[in-house]
């Protein structure tokens, strides 16, 4: 016995790492597979097998890594198309904690009496971001305990199509905000309902940006030797106004070197239009420098077509684009949810939805946009002039809200969550080692 404790303690496993390694292998396993078979196929008891939600996000973060977001988008696509499975049954249940938690900083905005949008409860005081468009005209109101409570108009920020207004803050709580770092590519995202019910599971897909100003070259990119090869070239587009061809290798974007499509893609859509871009490039055996002058990314060829084939899994919202800054997931709300809060695994806001913009893309404006908005409104700022405009909540439940089995519940699921992100970070920093080796 003492020989085997002796071996096992030299060169052994330790067996609780040794069945994390072989959940995470299954995880890709299954999430690969389901790339093939257009379905998540996931019960409860798989997904708590495998590591839970968080590891789950994790998984999903690598993927994007790998295999790029749009492959990502693909997935999630034909797992809604498929109709409701067991991993979304799984989910939604795994989320209800989360949700349920942020149920009183979201409200049912009303005009005349019929609910329009969704608002996000942003102070102590009752005020209340919610859709611009969507409240132009009538009586606005939420309901209440005991009736409807009116709101007042504070301030409209068109370019974002959001509206501010106050009313009384009886039995409101304001949201809880993300901080300002990033959501990576593969975060796992949902977005609670005024009852705490999650309305749906999704990822960030894109990073945040400028919609309706993102500089358009014209290529499609795909794996080259030594860098990205045209596959081909959109007519009229800069690329070929410039010279470019089907065929030729990008090897440098301003003097980085890119050999992955999804990286060159990525670099791409962080210029502006009107930007002049330096690519290097490989005809042959002749290597060259060009300068491109990136253009506005032309509108949809067949707009009317390409509503109508979005509209077939649930209407869009009348405004599609054009925001100073959005972040794109893939949660299908219905445009009457846009509004309210769009949140991470732990309950924090990453942003505010608003804009169902296809069949499985939906805009949000990014948390740091919103806290910059916010700090603006003279009225939020008069409140509480040595603080922030909104109040930063606690990442930890009050003492005062720790006697529910719920907020129990949350409290466990926060703590394993900080567990796997502990974990992930020291992962991170190994991969990052073994990329500088």
């Amino acid at each position: 016995g003492s020989d085997e404790e002796g071996s096992e303690a030299q060169g052994g496993e330790d067996p609780e790492e040794q069945n994390e390694d072989e959940a995470r292998m299954d995880l890709q396993k299954l999430l690969r597979e389901s790339l093939r078979r257009g379905n998540l196929d996931l019960n409860e008891r798989d997904l708590e097998r495998l590591g839970g939600m968080a590891e789950l996000e994790r998984a999903l973060r690598e993927m994007a890594d790998s295999i790029g977001p749009e492959a990502l988008r693909d997935m999630l696509e034909m797992q809604i198309q498929s109709g409701p499975d067991d991993f979304f049954a799984s989910a939604m249940k795994a989320l209800q904690p989360v949700t349920s938690k942020a149920a009183s900083s979201v409200v049912a905005v009303e005009v005349n009496g019929k609910v329009v949008a969704l608002g996000t409860v942003v102070s102590d005081s009752g005020h209340i971001l919610t859709k611009n468009t969507e409240t132009l005209e009538g009586e606005v109101s939420r309901p209440g305990a005991s009736g409807r409570v009116g709101l007042k108009l504070i301030q409209r920020f068109p370019k974002r199509d959001l509206a501010l207004y106050q009313g009384a803050p009886e039995g409101l709580e304001p949201v809880r905000w993300a901080s300002k770092k990033k959501s990576p590519i593969g975060t796992l995202l949902t977005s609670p309902d005024p009852d705490g019910e999650p309305l749906g599971i999704g990822l960030v897909s894109v990073l945040p940006r400028a919609l309706g100003e993102i500089g358009f070259l014209g290529i499609q990119a795909g794996e080259g030797e030594g860098g990205v090869v045209i596959v081909r070239i959109v007519n009229g587009s800069p690329a070929e106004e410039a010279g470019l061809r089907a065929d030729d290798v990008i090897t440098h974007v301003d003097g980085e070197a890119l050999q992955d499509p999804f990286a060159f893609g990525s670099k791409i859509r962080t210029y502006r239009a009107g930007d002049k871009v330096e690519f290097t490039y490989r005809r042959g055996e002749e290597e060259e420098k060009i300068g491109v002058k990136l253009a506005s990314r032309p509108e949809e060829q067949s707009s009317d077509r390409f509503r109508r084939m979005n509209e077939m899994s649930g209407p869009l919202s009348d405004r599609l684009s054009g925001f100073p800054l959005a972040l794109q997931h893939d949660i299908p709300l219905d445009p009457s949810v846009c509004g309210g809060p769009l949140l991470d695994l732990q309950g924090r806001c990453v942003g505010i939805n608003v804009s169902r913009a296809g069949r499985v893309k939906t805009f949000a404006v990014p948390t740091t946009d919103i806290r910059k908005l916010l700090s603006s409104v003279d009225e939020l700022n008069a409140s509480k002039p040595s603080e922030p405009p909104v109040a930063e909540a606690p990442s930890d439940p009050a003492p005062s809200d720790r006697g529910s089995e719920r907020d129990k519940e949350l409290e466990e699921v926060l703590e394993e969550l900080r567990r796997v992100e502990g974990r992930l970070q020291k992962l991170e920093e190994r991969l990052e080692l073994l990329r500088k080796e």
